[in-house]
């Protein structure tokens, strides 16, 4: 025998669902803004003796809501999250790799050969995310798809290199291979988004989310839903 539940409980079984649904993505995208300061941390040079806190916490959430109640526009959501933490990823890292400057001269190392490694584990990662920035622009400029596949080498490349930066830490640099592990986290979350997002192919491949073909101004302008 077939039972059928009635409209009011499948109401509140949908509504529930929706609700689990929202509640993982605000927290997949906490985790991935909390995440973001140590990332930049750990690029910008492991011998710097700064952590990333927690004083950040309200505009954390603050960001989050704003990605969330911008769902509808072209870049949002997640794609928003993305360019956000470009944005000011590569902003404090400029501040640190400026202030941690001495970490890179070789007199700091006295003629030690791990001065060589530190550079292979540390400047890849700043040039790429760098690199990125400049992608990143083009692409908002121009949202041509040619840039998400320039975006998607360099994430295959960030992560290689991420790969290579752990590889040295395990062997010369045991104590930072909390920041190496933590710099894998970057290209992990955001290289699998750029091939599997529905929204990056609406807006920059097939162009039919609405004002997809509007290139964007000055302003970036936000919005949630991928």
């Amino acid at each position: 025998m077939k039972f059928s539940c009635p409209r009011d409980c499948c109401d509140i079984e949908a509504n529930y669902k929706r609700w689990l649904g929202a509640v993982v993505v605000l927290v997949l995208a906490l985790l991935a803004t909390l995440a973001a300061p140590t990332l930049v941390f750990a690029e910008a040079g492991k011998n710097h003796s700064s952590t990333a806190g927690g004083g950040g916490g309200i505009g954390q959430v603050i960001l989050i809501i704003w990605c969330v109640q911008s769902r509808h526009k072209p870049i949002g959501g997640w794609l928003l999250l993305f360019f956000i933490q470009l944005y000011l990823g590569i902003v404090v890292t400029a501040v640190l790799t400026v202030s941690s400057i001495a970490n890179y001269y070789p007199s700091t190392w006295n003629g030690s050969p791990l001065y060589y490694l530190f550079l292979l584990s540390t400047v890849p990662g700043l040039l790429l995310r760098a690199t990125q920035t400049v992608a990143g622009c083009f692409l908002l400029r121009t949202r041509a798809w040619k840039w998400v596949s320039r975006l998607r080498v360099l994430l295959v490349a960030d992560l290689v290199c991420a790969i290579i930066s752990l590889v040295i830490d395990l062997a010369s640099f045991p104590d930072s291979i909390v920041f190496s592990v933590i710099a894998l986290i970057w290209p992990l979350m955001w290289l699998p988004y750029f091939y599997v997002s529905k929204r990056v192919k609406r807006v920059f491949l097939t162009k039919d989310w609405p004002d997809a073909q509007k290139p964007v101004p000055n302003e970036i302008k936000l919005g949630y839903g991928d």
